[in-house]
């Protein structure tokens, strides 16, 4: 197998005074798939995350990323491989669409270095590919939560990197735009991007996986934390049962896919 593009190797954190979040905890990531973590609330998806998008730093352990230890890599260079997206942005600062769209252009062109006609191009394509051009001329602190998240999508295509780490882009939103950013991140990992999501609903899962892209499960297990074998994660009631103490069925939608509920 190909050498990982991320992996994390037996990682440990907690927050000050609190109990472990994370223990021994070891994860890879290679070029061209979805990775998706699942996990109830509090088990530590978004702490995970953050510590392998060099947000945090673990207590003992070691991430690398494309073969470095990523404390190593500098700002720049980690934002030219890797692109972060949280739940929610929280600078406090407001900009016009477009020029977040900008802001992606950063890790690949130098300090004193003008917008030119290319990277303009970078970023109406971006906003075209994820339907948020007719927002360019809004202020950030104007959009929907939806829109926020199609436009924080918008950036990491801008940046161009070869991972993006997305904490639950699903969340709280409408069924229609749920399938188009799934979609949209999709699409990204079927042209050689990977991608490393917390997910909620399980769900999200099977829209990911029914896109023909590679896609492995990790879940946040009562037992511990492990990935779930694919014929296994196919089956969806058994391992979504563990992950969330209750119990799941299947049926099929109007269009013969499999959904579960609780």
């Amino acid at each position: 197998m190909a050498d990982a593009i991320l992996e994390a190797r037996q990682l440990a954190f907690a927050y000050p005074g609190k109990p472990p979040v994370l223990k021994e905890l070891s994860i890879s990531l290679y070029s061209g798939e979805a990775v998706v973590l699942a996990g109830p609330n509090g088990c530590g998806k978004s702490t995970l995350l953050r510590l392998l998008a060099g947000i945090q730093k673990p207590d003992s352990g070691s991430v690398n990323l494309m073969g470095r230890e990523l404390q190593r890599v500098s700002d720049r260079e980690r934002a030219r491989q890797l692109a972060w997206l949280p739940q929610k942005d929280s600078d406090g600062f407001a900009f016009t669409v477009r020029e977040f769209l900008e802001g992606g252009l950063y890790p690949r062109r130098s300090v004193f270095q003008s917008t030119g006609a290319a990277d303009l191009g970078r970023v109406e394509r971006a906003a075209a590919q994820c339907g948020v051009a007719p927002l360019l001329n809004r202020m950030t602190d104007e959009i929907s939560g939806g829109e926020g998240r199609l436009v924080r999508l918008a950036r990491a295509l801008v940046q161009q990197p070869a991972l993006m780490v997305l904490d639950e882009p699903a969340s709280h939103l409408d069924p229609g735009r749920i399938e188009q950013i799934l979609k949209l991140v999709g699409s990204q990992v079927a042209n050689g991007m990977s991608a490393l999501l917390s997910l909620h609903d399980p769900n999200h899962f099977f829209i990911l996986k029914e896109q023909g892209i590679p896609c492995r499960l990790f879940c946040f297990m009562p037992e511990g934390f492990r990935e779930v074998p694919e014929a296994e994660a196919a089956a969806g009631t058994n391992w979504m049962g563990q992950l969330y103490q209750t119990d799941f069925a299947s049926f099929r939608d109007k269009n013969g896919r499999i959904r579960f509920f609780s």
